[in-house]
């Protein structure tokens, strides 16, 4: 079974040095974008993801000599900047990357919201400029998406970000948004952005 078509295609990602620390397999991959970097997998499409760009562009970061040492992954890699020198990783699901309140493996490996951050990087997973610390577990509406990852948590048809912007509770679909009628340009024009920004995505 195909864990992730990290190089979308049939070119294939030039995978290299699979290396495990724990429950992780870390590897070299291209994905056509970034070039030759370090990725990491806990065995699903999910849970593979780039590390880190660590040369900009699509030229890739020199690296090799990808090394496990008590759980610690140690490499030699060139940024560009510093010429080829000694890194490590630590990447632990038992940790809190974006600080969110929400353990990487509970937050996740996907990207929600497709701005380029995993979740479990990312403190407004969903883009819905709710913190996923304040938003938090719960599902409200019942539609399996916690509300971290849910833009619509109430499923009201509203919004949370403009049940916020006008002191509505975006979880509680009884709550009802209130525009003044002076105020009703910046949701126009609010909504107009919000489209623009879904149709450069779909787009891209």
């Amino acid at each position: 079974m195909l864990v992730k078509d990290v190089y979308t295609g049939t070119t294939g990602s030039s995978l290299a040095e699979i290396t495990a620390v724990d429950r992780w397999l870390y590897f070299l991959a291209d994905d056509g974008i970034h070039g030759r970097e370090l990725w990491a997998s806990n065995g699903t499409g999910g849970g593979t993801f780039l590390i880190a760009d660590m040369w900009p562009g699509p030229g890739g970061a020199p690296a090799g000599n990808l090394t496990n040492v008590e759980g610690r992954l140690y490499l030699a890699a060139d940024d560009g900047v510093h010429g080829k020198e000694l890194w490590v990783v630590d990447e632990d699901p038992s940790m809190d990357s974006d600080s969110d309140g929400l353990l990487d493996d509970t937050d996740g490996y996907s990207d929600i919201d497709g701005d380029g951050i995993p979740n479990f990087r990312d403190p407004d997973s969903d883009g819905d400029g709710l913190p996923d610390g304040s938003e938090g577990l719960a599902d409200p509406d019942g539609d399996g998406m916690a509300n971290y990852v849910d833009t619509d948590s109430d499923n009201d048809g509203v919004s949370d970000t403009l049940e916020a912007m006008f002191g509505s509770d975006p979880y509680d679909a009884d709550s009802t948004v209130v525009v003044p009628a002076a105020r009703w340009w910046i949701v126009s024009f609010s909504l107009l952005v919000a489209a623009w920004g879904l149709r450069r995505r779909l787009v891209a």
